[in-house]
């Protein structure tokens, strides 16, 4: 792991091999790659295209994870796209979603584990609102532990109404933390990439992904963890990108 390390180069100079060799061991716990049912990728062309850039940096796992928010899109559609996919490309493709927690406070579990990631029945990525706070969060997220679930807070850092002493409680509380990549190199504004720092300095992410929409965001991916080699150690990337989305996907606690 981060071989270039040890030859005093970065992620950057090395051939396709050697990226994979190097950070091979990515999972992408969070991708809006099922072409034209959210506001992702919109054609098969696109998901290939997605794929071979993702084969090219070594991710290994691809989970598939459009926003499931107003009814209109059921686990059942999801599982028939996703399946279309997975005979279009060669990379792993795993199934999931990004549940808005507004439309799943009045679900049952057995409805909610329809959503949790692999259908493992237990790791569930829940976004938030971006407008403001929702009063009975903590209740819901205190229910879903109570349930059996590992919550999972989509992109933590781009909520700006959660200050870290908020994270903090939530975290406490069993409640894990996803950032994006994409977060560190600024591409969400200043305030969000100096978010997302200071959960990490405070170690309160649990997992990182990539949150693609778009070819460019794989395209990224490169100088986004050159960005991030700079601060953090290569165990804790380890820990951020392959072991815990590797847990993820397997309903196992976090670390």
């Amino acid at each position: 792991m981060y071989a270039h390390r040890l030859l005093g180069c970065s992620l950057k100079d090395l051939t396709n091999e050697e990226l994979r060799d190097t950070i091979g061991y990515m999972v992408d716990i969070h991708a809006h790659i099922l072409p034209g049912i959210d506001d992702g990728l919109q054609s098969w062309t696109e998901l290939v295209m997605v794929s071979d850039i993702a084969g090219r940096h070594g991710i290994k796992r691809i989970t598939a994870t459009p926003h499931v928010s107003n009814g209109q899109l059921d686990s059942a559609r999801i599982h028939r796209v996703l399946n279309e996919g997975r005979k279009r490309v060669d990379i792993e493709l795993c199934y999931g979603a990004e549940v808005s927690i507004l439309w799943a406070f009045d679900k049952t579990s057995d409805v909610l584990r329809e959503y949790t990631l692999n259908r493992n029945g237990r790791t569930i990525l829940v976004e938030l609102p971006y407008a403001g706070p929702v009063l009975a969060a903590k209740e819901f997220l205190g229910r879903l532990r109570n349930e059996g679930f590992v919550p999972i807070i989509s992109h933590i850092e781009r909520y700006p109404y959660l200050s870290t002493a908020d994270c903090h409680r939530m975290h406490d509380q069993g409640v894990f933390f996803q950032t994006n990549l994409g977060s560190f190199f600024g591409q969400y504004g200043a305030p969000v990439r100096r978010q997302a720092y200071c959960l990490l300095q405070e170690r309160l992410i649990s997992v990182l992904a990539s949150d693609l929409h778009s070819s460019a965001d794989y395209a990224n991916l490169l100088p986004n963890i050159t960005q991030l080699e700079r601060t953090t150690s290569p165990a804790e990337l380890g820990r951020l990108l392959d072991e815990n989305p590797s847990r993820a996907l397997e309903g196992d606690e976090l670390a």
